[in-house]
């Protein structure tokens, strides 16, 4: 899971709505033409993206994250966060069979 937290000094508001403009296409095409297992969410009200992404390993997630748009034409003026996700269902059957 991805958090990117957006300020755009030395761009205008346009200039920032045309770059997430690139960054939608540039998803809708990996999730269609690739099929990248990809999900973006704006905030409301924010300049902050959350970016679902399922991976194999965490190399795959930095490629796909510095590939973006966002990142290309943007990236000094964004803080990324990033968090390890798994389903639960997957932990609990893993360490239940497990010796702890």
């Amino acid at each position: 899971w991805l958090e990117f937290d957006i300020e755009y000094h030395g761009k205008s508001t346009d200039e920032l709505i045309s770059i997430w403009r690139k960054e939608a296409e540039a998803v809708l095409t990996a999730r269609q033409k690739e099929g990248t297992s990809i999900e973006l969410y704006k905030s409301v009200a924010q300049r902050k993206v959350h970016v679902l992404i399922n991976a194999a390993d965490p190399e795959q997630i930095d490629l796909l994250s510095l590939q973006l748009p966002l990142m290309q034409e943007n990236g000094a003026n964004v803080q990324l966060k990033c968090k390890a996700l798994q389903f639960l269902e997957d932990y609990t059957s893993r360490i239940t069979n497990e010796s702890v």
